[in-house]
């Protein structure tokens, strides 16, 4: 599918950084861990809360935020959503964000699109 410039995507080495989020959040998580250790014996202590709590929810919560950023849905993927497939699994539904768009692949592929305004979906 030919996008434009503001939708293109390369995929080139985004299985390493998300292989890398999933490592980065498993020793943030057991690092958070620990976090807690530390806090809830300060707790039971009386004892001021203990920095590394602190950095470790820090690290933690970085670590989430940067991997909800890696797995979110690039530009095409929010612009074209597969709602599903008709029941002879012979066609593909789409719904374009952008009206014009969808008019240009109407345009661009006359044989085989169609506009249609019904899905029906099971178990409704």
């Amino acid at each position: 599918m030919y996008v434009c410039e503001n939708h293109y995507h390369s995929d080139a080495g985004e299985d390493r950084y998300k292989s890398l989020c999933f490592i980065v959040d498993g020793l943030a998580m057991a690092f958070f861990l620990f976090g807690l250790f530390f806090l809830g014996d300060a707790f039971y202590r009386g004892r001021p809360l203990p920095f590394l709590s602190i950095a470790f929810s820090a690290f933690f919560a970085g670590s989430l935020f940067l991997t909800w950023i890696a797995f979110r849905p690039n530009a095409l993927q929010r612009a074209v959503k597969i709602v599903g497939f008709d029941p002879g699994m012979q066609n593909i539904l789409l719904v374009f964000k952008d009206k014009s768009y969808r008019d240009l692949i109407i345009q661009e592929n006359p044989m085989t699109t169609e506009l249609v305004s019904w899905i029906i979906r099971p178990g409704r």
